[in-house]
């Protein structure tokens, strides 16, 4: 009964594609234009500006708690990945070069899902049924690899 209530399958999930391949790229293009400076910090260099914009460190959760949260050191790691420091960038936090490569994946996934174009391929599909998988390995992980820096 819920199915025949919703008003527009196609546009809900077509907007969906669009908003996570617009967050990906977001991420993906603030990888590369920061770099680190300063320690611990991550600074921005844009064309023309000759000062560096410092990026402050907000992570409410460790404010809060004094603990480092599951995605504490994830935009250092984003960065590192994107500058070629894959050691670095696992330091930082190890789920950063598994999340950096999903970002990386979405770029054609999102616009096949999109126009759907080869959408009903065989390898496609099965790629899909794989999907859901993937993003709870991945959560699984995120949450092991923050129990284990916790630990240490």
């Amino acid at each position: 009964m819920y199915e025949t209530m919703r008003p527009n399958d196609s546009s809900i999930s077509r907007d969906e594609h669009l908003w996570i391949l617009g967050l990906a790229l977001a991420a993906l293009i603030a990888s590369f234009a920061l770099h680190p400076c300063d320690g611990d910090h991550l600074c921005l260099s844009a064309p023309g500006i000759e000062r560096q914009i410092q990026i402050p460190q907000v992570c409410a959760f460790r404010l809060i708690t004094r603990i480092p949260c599951p995605g504490c050191g994830l935009t250092r790691s984003f960065v590192a990945m994107a500058h070629g420091e894959i050691l670095a960038a696992w330091e930082f936090n190890p789920m950063g070069p598994v999340l950096f490569l999903l970002c990386v994946l979405q770029l054609p996934y999102r616009p096949v899902e999109y126009f759907g174009v080869g959408r009903n391929s065989l390898t496609w599909t099965k790629c899909k049924e794989r999907f859901h998988v993937i993003v709870w390995v991945v959560l699984g992980g995120g949450i092991l690899a923050w129990a284990v820096k916790l630990a240490a």
